[in-house]
């Protein structure tokens, strides 16, 4: 019984690696989209599609521990380990489970690092927004002052 909630919690981090592979893919479409300054619907869209993937993964996370718990309790686990998944006589599920679980670490960096940079470049091109908003609104105070002494003064 053990084996088979543990061949789903498997199944259930291979769904999980899965949507991550698109979540990667998604912050990396991201980075080239701030990189070139096409702040769009594109990123609203592919921001949607992020949040969108992202509660998938939580439920799928939620579900995971669940299903650790069912295991834990079947096989009178302390805590949900390889090394305790391997003590239990599964070590070569044990071992996939570890290259799984390093696939998605791997890939949650990756995601990560994306992040790093979409959130400094985000955080740039808002400041630039907001300075070149500024700038505007000086430049038509500037217009408006100009056009007053033009035609308070420009005669004499």
């Amino acid at each position: 019984m053990g084996h088979n909630y543990l061949l789903d919690i498997m199944e259930n981090y291979k769904s999980q690696y899965s949507l991550y592979e698109k979540m990667e893919d998604l912050s990396s479409r991201q980075l080239t989209l701030l990189q070139g300054i096409e702040v769009n619907s594109d990123l609203s869209e592919l921001l949607q599609n992020r949040k969108d993937l992202m509660d998938e993964i939580v439920g799928l996370n939620q579900a995971n521990k669940q299903m650790q718990e069912q295991l834990r309790a079947n096989l009178e686990m302390g805590d949900f380990t390889v090394s305790g998944i391997e003590s239990r006589g599964e070590a070569d599920l044990a071992q996939e489970l570890k290259a799984l679980l390093s696939s998605i670490s791997n890939l949650l960096n990756k995601i990560n690092e994306n992040d790093i940079k979409n959130e400094s470049l985000m955080r740039q091109f808002m400041r630039s927004k907001r300075n070149s908003t500024t700038s505007a609104q000086a430049g038509d105070i500037y217009q408006e002052v100009m056009q007053g002494f033009k035609s308070g003064h420009g005669d004499k």
